[in-house]
């Protein structure tokens, strides 16, 4: 019979090294979050904006830029078995505000919440390897809707959670936010523009 070791670390020393060096927790293997390119960090603040003015506006929950959400054990709230930071998350507000209203240490650890969109921006250093991984990753999460941006190739592709194949969106489509973000619409081409 052989031991099983138990895939995660304790919350204390996941926060302690998190100050150290931000990093994800995915499959039990600690990836390092490298410092994001001057290009990438504007690109990342103009989708925000774009997703925030139209959230804002009809106060429909949070945006966050590289906003660390931790998967805890189902057992054991103070074991982190897995960790993620999209480069943009959405909320729906009556989730995270019943998940605030529940924890009263909310503020005091990362989000133990799965957002309900993921935006990653694809950097020219990103291997297709990586973005799949974490594609897989936030699928299995329970993340309703991932948009992986392209700008090099300008393009935008979309996976749904409940459905196996992503769908790729260049420059004459528009981007939808579908049933997780009704009403939420805009062009490839003005994600593109600047």
């Amino acid at each position: 019979m052989t031991d099983s070791v138990r895939e995660g670390m304790a919350m204390d020393d996941f926060i302690a090294a998190m100050n150290q060096q931000p990093f994800e927790l995915i499959r039990g293997e600690r990836i390092e979050k490298v410092p994001n390119a001057a290009r990438h960090i504007v690109f990342i603040r103009l989708v925000r904006r774009l997703i925030e003015a139209f959230v804002d506006k009809l106060n429909l929950g949070y945006v966050f830029s590289e906003a660390t959400y931790i998967l805890p054990d189902s057992y054991d709230a103070n074991w982190v078995k897995g960790s993620r930071i999209p480069d943009i998350s959405f909320y729906a507000k009556v989730r995270l505000d019943e998940y605030i209203k529940a924890d009263p240490d909310w503020g005091d650890k990362p989000f133990a919440l799965v957002p309900d969109i993921a935006v990653e921006i694809v950097s020219p250093n990103d291997r297709y390897t990586e973005i799949g991984i974490k594609v897989d990753a936030y699928r299995k999460d329970g993340v309703r809707l991932v948009w992986i941006i392209d700008p090099q190739q300008e393009k935008v592709t979309v996976h749904r959670l409940a459905e196996e194949h992503p769908i790729v969106l260049t420059k004459e489509k528009t981007l939808s936010g579908e049933d997780v973000l009704p009403g939420f619409e805009v062009k490839i081409s003005e994600i593109f523009a600047g």
